[in-house]
């Protein structure tokens, strides 16, 4: 048998064997294990998809077309024949093939570098002279390129027979659009993925190539998540020197060496290709990636028809194609809520880029990436214009809610606004006379506008949205000639569209107001104060900390000239940049501004208590997150005081300060009392906030980690999950704290309910968002690094999380000082890895240390001294030293009792090891105790959880 007829004979097996395991798996889970099976060997791999698509399964069918593919297989070899080696490479296999030749993977072969790399080598039954110069054009095109997501070229020359090959970097990936299917990329993560592809590609066209074969099979993605461009191989330069220069063609008839279902109208059509063709194969991609359809309504294999749709129809809009639940999945979304997505900015960048005309199209990629930059950042896309409204119908659209409102209120509404309109019309015709009754009919709308706000209507049904975008529309057609009027009311509209947690629309408002106040030349007052307050105060909220700080230090100025230190609005300036150093763990600072502004709000309390109020909300919130929680606690509660006898139990301003309470005593250990102040803030919010209020969300989100903490996670899930759904919509795919701190909590409660690759994806999502808004060295990336732990050692992965666990508690202490409760936990964690690890001594120590430092700092009584106190009883049973451990199990298991109810994994855990240690006096009511925490902790982490495990192995020791 022949060397040739050897290797068919072992692809043949090779085929057979992963099919027959393929076909055996889910849908969804198939085309992963294929990839995973044949990672150096790509045609098995292609021919058993091919087998699957195909759907037998009886052995004789089966049989009959692994013999079909074994004879292509060997045709395929035959075709694809090459040196044993080339230079110092040995060649391994065939990666793939296209219309110049093959792709080989190869070995570096000379002992000087453990390297492999890919090699491209001239079909030799093709090596026409055209081709074997576009090969040659190729390889002086890449050798100009240098950029980390171009596949580089390392060498190049010639076989004995004359043959031209290419040695490139071995891109270990899959295609883009299947490596985003493989790890449901989201669509915001998709767009960021996209525009590092728009970079390489306006790279290439700085350096004066076009590439004109643009396709998702061209760009791998390598498991790190950088894509990688390939394939120049009909790439042409547009610089007529350049080219002459080489000595290489400037452009070439490529007939049919293009990808009929992603080339550009003009490559159709035999017209100049210039960069619109690559802007225009962006394009394809970005609709492929976003909706997993063609733009055209045909058969992407029907070469007849593919290229008059191309040519003739208009692309559909992304999101009006059918979206399967499938592809809907893959995008980690609905098919209705992908279609929203899709909606309006990414229609319209599409389209854009698709357009069947050159000129009509984005110059150059560059320019696509901005787009879509501009998308993920919510600013207007030029793609659909600068129309004024347009971002605040973006917004509109994704927090619409019902008007419950009759039908007379709606007709009612609209008449008072025709009638405003009206009069402000007559005003301003009037207006250098009579100013005076512009600022009435000011302070008329203001009033209008007011009794949409949830501070004033509680909850009921209003049309505010509608009366919002009307007055948007006309403020900014109607009063030009009266400036003072016009900037008024963009303050009120903006301050309502903030109230409804309408962000974007209001920054927008804002940034027209300032726009205005400078084309007028309108002093430096009370109102400009007002506005650059309002503006910065959005930005914070967004998490723009650096766009709010200036801001607001410029109202800060304004408003010291205008009303001095002791005035209300002075100091609510102050306490937002508070907040702002708060946020970036700024803590002295933070600390220091805050005692300011406390001590001027107690100066005015007797005519404006409620500023004092907000002060010690902030107060709370400060004191919580230092641990000082009896501090917090009490401002907190003085808050709540205030803010009831003045405005009510039903504002919105008290239930805030109810919440930062329930954060407290949550934090305090006293989650009963938590849980009663949560459920009925959560209950007066659903009754006087919109649905989709972020303020629901962080209440909805607290409440869940209270029922976590309680061992109750199947109810807290939906809960946490609701937080997370309002937070992304309200602020739409930006980076945000509260959608960080939401995707963390669904992780850890997946975690709780054993969904371990779940929890570590959307931990990690909220690692790298927390990473992206203040960098490495937040407390809260500490936060997130300790869950990531969990779910090593919940792994079996020992040594990992101990080594994360040591950054962790190296973050806490640089942050937050030695004496903080995390701090513990942090020592606590540490030292259960060590016992893992077998290092007993260095284990004892170190749940010593937490166990005392807990007992100090967060009292006896404490969940978390509870905690550490089990630990050290499981050390020390572990060693046989139950004597020791016994009082320390039997107290930590009454006090997890109280502190934990339903008997969750922290006190199964203690009830098991108590047991153990029960059994050597009372060997029947130990093993009942230890065979119940069995049970209980297979019912809440599973059979094959470690902890499980740990308590079943007891049953294995002497009794």
């Amino acid at each position: 048998m022949s060397t040739s007829d050897d290797i068919t004979s072992e692809r043949f097996a090779k085929v057979r064997a992963v099919y027959q395991e393929a076909v055996r798996l889910p849908p969804n889970e198939q085309d992963a294990y294929i990839s995973s099976a044949c990672t150096d060997d790509h045609i098995v791999a292609t021919y058993v998809r091919e087998l699957l698509a195909q759907g037998e399964s009886d052995d004789a069918a089966v049989d009959a077309m692994v013999a079909g593919v074994a004879s292509e297989l060997q045709n395929r070899l035959d075709d694809t024949a090459a040196p044993v080696n080339i230079g110092p490479y040995h060649m391994l296999n065939v990666l793939g093939r296209g219309g110049m030749g093959q792709v080989w993977l190869a070995q570096r072969a000379d002992g000087h570098f453990d390297q492999k790399v890919a090699i491209k080598l001239v079909d030799r039954r093709r090596a026409t002279a055209e081709l074997i110069s576009r090969f040659r054009t190729e390889r002086q095109i890449l050798a100009g390129l240098d950029h980390p997501n171009i596949a580089r070229l390392f060498d190049g020359g010639e076989t004995e027979d004359g043959i031209p090959y290419l040695v490139m970097e071995y891109v270990d990936g899959i295609a883009v659009d299947q490596y985003c299917d493989q790890q449901q990329l989201s669509i915001r993560e998709r767009l960021l993925l996209f525009l590092e592809i728009c970079k390489a590609v306006e790279y290439a066209h700085r350096n004066l190539v076009v590439h004109r074969d643009i396709k998702a099979s061209n760009i791998l993605v390598t498991a790190d998540g950088t894509p990688k461009l390939l394939d120049f191989g009909i790439a042409k330069l547009t610089d007529a020197q350049r080219a002459r220069d080489l000595e290489l063609h400037l452009t070439t008839d490529i007939g049919d060496v293009m990808t009929p279902a992603t080339a550009s109208p003009e490559q159709l059509g035999g017209k100049p290709v210039t960069t619109a063709t690559d802007v225009y194969a962006l394009g394809h991609l970005l609709y492929r990636l976003l909706t997993d359809a063609m733009p055209y309504d045909v058969d992407e294999t029907d070469r007849f028809s593919l290229p008059r749709a191309i040519l003739d129809q208009d692309a559909a809009k992304p999101s009006a194609v059918a979206i399967s639940p499938e592809s809907a999945q893959a995008r980690a979304t609905t098919a209705e809520q992908l279609s929203r997505q899709l909606a309006g900015d990414l229609d319209a960048i599409v389209l854009k880029a698709l357009r069947k005309t050159p000129t009509d199209r984005y110059a150059a990629p560059r320019e696509l990436a901005e787009d879509v930059e501009r998308h993920l950042a919510h600013h207007p896309v030029r793609a659909r214009g600068e129309a004024f409204g347009y971002v605040t119908q973006r917004f509109l659209s994704r927090h619409r809610r019902a008007l419950a409102a009759a039908g007379a209120v709606v007709v009612m509404t609209t008449s008072l606004v025709a009638f405003y309109t009206a009069q402000l019309a007559t005003e301003r015709d009037r207006a250098r006379t009579e100013a005076r009754q512009s600022e009435e009919v000011a302070t008329f709308l203001t009033d209008l506008f007011e009794a949409t706000y949830p501070d004033e209507s509680r909850g009921a049904e209003t049309t505010a949205r509608e009366m919002l975008d009307r007055g948007a529309e006309r403020v900014g057609a109607d009063l030009d000639s009266e400036p003072e009027v016009q900037v008024s009311l963009m303050m009120v509209i903006a301050i309502a569209y903030a109230k409804l947690g309408l962000y974007e629309p209001s920054i927008d408002m804002l940034d027209n107001a300032i726009a205005q106040r400078t084309r007028y030349g309108l002093a430096e007052d009370a109102d400009l104060g007002t506005t650059l307050h309002t503006l910065g105060t959005v930005h914070s909220i967004e998490a723009r900390y650096d766009q709010a700080k200036p801001l607001l230090e410029q109202a800060l100025g304004v408003r010291l000239r205008v009303h001095g230190a002791r005035h209300e609005n002075t100091i609510y300036t102050q306490r937002e940049l508070f907040a702002i150093a708060d946020e970036t763990a700024n803590y002295d600072e933070a600390r220091a501004l805050l005692d300011t502004i406390e001590a001027a709000a107690r100066d005015i309390r007797s005519e404006s208590p409620l500023v004092l109020a907000d002060v010690l909300i902030s107060r709370g919130y400060l004191l919580t997150k230092l641990d000082e929680l009896d501090g917090a606690i009490d401002a907190l509660t003085s808050s709540i005081e205030i803010r009831q006898s003045v405005s009510g139990s039903d504002h919105p301003q008290t239930l805030l300060a109810q919440h930062a309470l329930a954060e407290a005593l949550t934090r305090a250990g006293r989650r009963e009392e938590a849980e009663v102040t949560l459920r009925e803030l959560l209950e007066a919010q659903r009754r006087v906030l919109p649905a989709d209020h972020p303020q629901i969300a962080n209440a909805a989100g607290s409440l869940a980690n209270v029922l976590k903490y309680q061992g109750l996670p199947e109810e807290a899930l939906p809960l946490q999950q609701e937080a997370l759904e309002i937070l992304r919509n309200a602020h739409g795919d930006a980076d945000h704290p509260d959608v960080s701190t939401a995707l963390n909590n669904v992780g850890n409660l997946l975690a709780d309910l054993r969904d371990l690759d779940g929890a570590l994806a959307l931990l990690t999502d909220s690692l790298e968002m927390t990473r992206r808004l203040y960098g490495d060295d937040h407390p809260e990336i500490a936060t997130r690094f300790s869950n990531i732990a969990a779910i090593h050692a919940d792994r079996n992965d020992f040594s990992q999380a101990l080594a994360m666990y040591e950054q962790v508690l190296q973050k806490d202490i640089a942050a937050l000082g030695e004496d903080h409760q995390y701090v513990h936990q942090d020592r606590l964690s540490i030292g259960v890895m060590y016992r893992l690890l077998g290092q007993i001594d260095t284990a004892e120590k170190t749940i010593r240390q937490a166990l005392e430092d807990t007992r100090r700092v967060s009292g006896e009584a404490h969940p978390q001294t509870f905690n550490a106190m089990r630990e050290l009883g499981v050390l020390l049973q572990e060693q046989g030293r139950c004597e020791e451990a016994m009082p320390l199990l039997e107290e930590a298991h009454a006090g997890l009792e109280a502190a934990y109810p339903g008997n969750p994994w922290q006190v199964a855990v203690a009830s098991g090891y108590l047991g153990a240690c029960e059994a050597l006096t009372d060997a029947t009511s130990g093993e009942k105790r230890m065979r119940e925490a069995y049970e209980r902790l297979v019912e809440v982490r599973g059979a094959e959880d470690r902890m499980t495990r740990a308590v079943g192995k007891l049953f294995e020791k002497p009794l």
